[in-house]
């Protein structure tokens, strides 16, 4: 995470199964540079939406009460494509600490337990429990960009800490994604391939076999937007893309994404990108042209 944060050590809170912890809250869009960790990364969004790409293309929509598993060595980044301001919660896991259980109440079989389920994670935005989430609030209303001083600060911290690896662990090992899965992105598919030509939400389902009612219960469970939602998201990505690659005219962009008049494209645009599409294009396409030069 290479925006402002708040960052803390393993080693600072005598815990040694982590290599760092961070709290950052993101307010505007700003694209985080292709990077990689040697580390597990468990992030863990508050609130907010945010897109993650993969350097094999493949990007993860990272919504408020949903937590992420990134593998070792795994490039990736944050687009620039904040939709709103975003407050996320990261762990460094360090399976290779040679005193990985100082610390923790965790034993070495716990241990090997617990990053057996972080290493068959699947590159996906898993919902929180309760639980998790209320050990994610306490993490970040305790961070500080200095060592805690007060032994109580630090044992809460620690104690919340290893909390939110036995839950997220907990909950990898229990979550059923399989059908369910297989229901969203066939879902995302067919809005992929009908950017152009958005139809209702009925039509959608009706094309998966399944009702309106289970399409937007599995859709929001697992990316926690509703289908509606993530369409419109959707159009207005490839709007952007369109604005900062072209010097079409503004209305063609609108018509090419779904949009039947240009009121009603700018309306969404700025709801979603905080902005015009004049504005973003002149903002944007600005300074990608100095990246290029």
């Amino acid at each position: 995470m290479d925006y402002p944060e708040d960052t803390l050590s393993g080693t600072s809170l005598g815990l040694n199964l982590l290599n760092r912890v961070a709290f950052a809250r993101k307010q505007k869009a700003a694209r985080v540079t292709w990077h990689t960790h040697e580390h597990i990364e468990l992030l863990l969004a508050l609130d907010g939406a945010t897109v993650y790409e993969f350097s094999d293309g493949q990007t993860v929509d990272f919504t408020g009460g949903h937590y992420m598993v990134v593998s070792p060595g795994v490039a990736h980044r944050g687009l620039q494509d904040v939709r709103r301001p975003t407050s996320i919660v990261g762990l460094m896991l360090d399976p290779h600490s040679p005193s990985a259980t100082a610390g923790s109440s965790f034993s070495k079989a716990d241990l090997q337990w617990l990053f057996e389920q972080f290493g068959t994670a699947r590159r996906h935005a898993y919902p929180m429990n309760g639980e998790l989430k209320s050990l994610a609030k306490t993490v970040a209303r305790n961070m500080s960009d200095t060592v805690p001083i007060a032994i109580s600060e630090v044992n809460k911290l620690r104690w919340a800490l290893c909390g939110i690896v036995l839950e997220a662990a907990r909950q990898l090992a229990t979550v059923r994604t399989d059908v369910l899965d297989q229901t969203v992105e066939r879902a995302k598919e067919f809005m992929h391939a009908s950017v152009a030509n958005p139809c209702p939400i009925e039509q959608v389902a009706k094309s998966l076999g399944c009702s309106r009612a289970k399409l937007f219960d599995v859709f929001k469970n697992s990316t926690g937007m509703t289908p509606y939602d993530y369409w419109l998201r959707l159009r207005i990505d490839h709007a952007q893309h369109a604005l900062l690659e072209s010097d079409r005219p503004i209305a063609d962009i609108a018509l090419d994404c779904g949009f039947s008049t240009t009121q009603y494209f700018n309306l969404v645009f700025r709801k979603y990108a905080g902005m015009n599409p004049n504005d973003y294009r002149d903002r944007f396409h600005l300074s990608k042209g100095k990246q290029r030069a």
